[in-house]
């Protein structure tokens, strides 16, 4: 009996073992979970993940309300989202991580809603101070330029994924928040404050509360209460990915530059935030230009002169476009003249 004394006792402690670590697999394996004292509302993962990696505070703010659904403005289907200050965030179950959580165009909606042409852009500089940065960057797909301390911000805070392409110049508008009028520009997620009375600090960008006053013009009677739905919320359809590219003229002269422009639509809406690459094809040598990122029109495109081809040859061009470390390919082709 002493001989199989031993043996018994480790079987004992591997069963024990084992039901303790079971018991405790639920625990260790529950979603994250915060309480925002100030607001009274939790956040949940994957959205508190989301909103730890992407600014926190500083760039979401405070939550406001509960998870529930609501029908999207952009594509007309139905997700789980969460408002925040400056964003309301949305889950999209037919992406894999980390874009299974997404931004709503928030300043795209706001700008919209309040604009129906767009207001006169500041003259010279929009800072009206030569000691800022004075850089300026062309965005072909809005044609805006992002330029100065705002170029800087866009670039440090998450740039097209965060804050989207620009809808506008620099502009003067009136905060709704506090009343006062601060050198703006909207972006399609964001709306950019230049803050004169933090000029020299972190702060002297800042953004604008889209989150509570879209939040607030859409729900005057209050939040909706977690999991409630304005309408049936089927499951959103799988991703389902088309490319395609034109040229401007697919007989042009040989001294015309040819534009290519490709499009990328996930089930038949337009994908922004693509870039594409193309490969033009001589009878002797490659040529090559790239174009993006995309807008929410899923459109991207590159101009390029023809150089030097016979006439009557007709030029291939392979198209490349790369979407969230997705690659997809077309052709397009122009015969000169």
């Amino acid at each position: 009996m002493r001989q199989y004394l031993p043996r018994l006792l480790s079987a004992l402690f591997v069963i024990v073992a084992t039901l303790v670590l079971g018991w405790a697999t639920p625990g260790a394996t529950a979603a994250a979970c915060q309480t925002f004292q100030e607001t009274g509302k939790t956040v949940c993962d994957p959205f508190l993940a989301y909103w730890m990696a992407h600014g926190g505070l500083a760039q979401q703010g405070l939550p406001l309300g509960d998870e529930f659904t609501e029908i999207s403005p952009t594509d007309g289907r139905p997700y789980t989202v969460q408002y925040f200050e400056r964003a309301r965030f949305e889950k999209h179950p037919e992406n894999q991580p980390p874009y299974d959580v997404l931004l709503g165009l928030l300043g795209l909606e706001q700008y919209r809603a309040k604009y129906s042409t767009a207001p006169a852009a500041i003259p010279g500089d929009p800072f009206n101070n030569p000691a800022l940065p004075q850089e300026c960057f062309l965005f072909v797909d809005t044609g805006h330029n992002v330029c100065g301390p705002f170029l800087t911000y866009w670039r440090d805070h998450g740039a097209l994924a965060q804050q989207g392409l620009p809808l506008t110049g620099i502009f003067l508008e009136q905060n709704p928040t506090n009343g006062q009028t601060f050198p703006t520009q909207y972006f399609e997620r964001a709306r950019f404050e230049y803050h004169y009375e933090f000029a020299g600090t972190e702060n002297a960008v800042l953004l604008g509360l889209l989150g509570r006053e879209q939040l607030l013009a859409k729900y005057p009677g209050g939040v909706p209460p977690g999991g409630a739905s304005p309408s049936p919320s089927p499951v959103p359809p799988a991703a389902n990915y088309q490319v395609s590219a034109t040229v401007s003229n697919d007989r042009p002269s040989r001294v015309s530059p040819v534009t290519v422009t490709a499009t990328l639509t996930n089930n038949g809406q337009g994908v922004a935030g693509a870039t594409m690459d193309t490969t033009w094809h001589y009878q002797t040598t490659t040529l090559s230009c790239s174009g993006g990122p995309s807008g929410s029109d899923g459109r991207m495109s590159c101009t390029r002169g023809i150089g030097e081809v016979a006439s009557g040859f007709t030029v291939v061009i392979d198209v490349v476009v790369q979407y969230r470390g997705q690659t997809f390919t077309t052709s397009t082709s122009f015969t000169p003249q």
